[in-house]
């Protein structure tokens, strides 16, 4: 029962349903980016790097369609971590590729993705910026400055050098 979902950008982007030319990174310093909504031609995802494979990711949710029953529309904000250590199983089969299972990638269905800042409950908000709302995530600061009916542009500010995001 209930109204049905979409699904986080993270998720559309692993599920192929986004273009890679549809995702941003912000590598370091200050950058303005315009996210689109779903079916939309803008950048739907925007990477910002932690380390090799921890990464924030952010996207874009708008009371309409799948999500017209959202509590809130608004630029969430997401922490994937893809390292092995996140992985939520032990073991896994080596290949040539990977030969032992410490070198195996923890990607899909195993990676670790919480709702940044950590969301108490099923209902809770937080992690979903409107206008004017913010989030420090240590070193990166987040800030949602416009939206209009199919885009928000958001502020980001990283005090750390280059780092990188790389696609497994």
């Amino acid at each position: 029962e209930g109204d049905p979902i979409g699904t986080i950008a993270y998720n559309r982007y692993a599920a192929g349903w986004i273009d890679p030319t549809q995702v941003a990174i912000h590598r370091s310093g200050i950058g303005l980016y315009t996210l689109g909504t779903v079916d939309s031609t803008d950048i739907q995802l925007l990477i910002l790097p932690i380390e090799n494979g921890h990464f924030y990711a952010l996207g874009t949710r708008r009371l309409a369609a799948y999500d017209a029953a959202l509590p809130k529309a608004g630029v969430e904000v997401y922490e994937v971590d893809q390292r092995r250590t996140a992985c939520s199983i032990d073991t896994l089969f080596p290949t040539s590729v990977y030969p032992t299972t410490a070198d195996w990638p923890c990607f899909a269905t195993l990676a670790r993705i919480a709702q940044t800042p950590a969301v108490p409950g099923i209902d809770g908000i937080a992690h979903v910026l409107s206008i004017d709302e913010w989030v420090d995530l240590g070193f990166i600061n987040v800030t949602v400055i416009a939206a209009d009916t199919d885009t928000f542009t958001v502020r980001v500010e990283d005090t750390r050098t280059g780092n990188r995001f790389i696609d497994d």
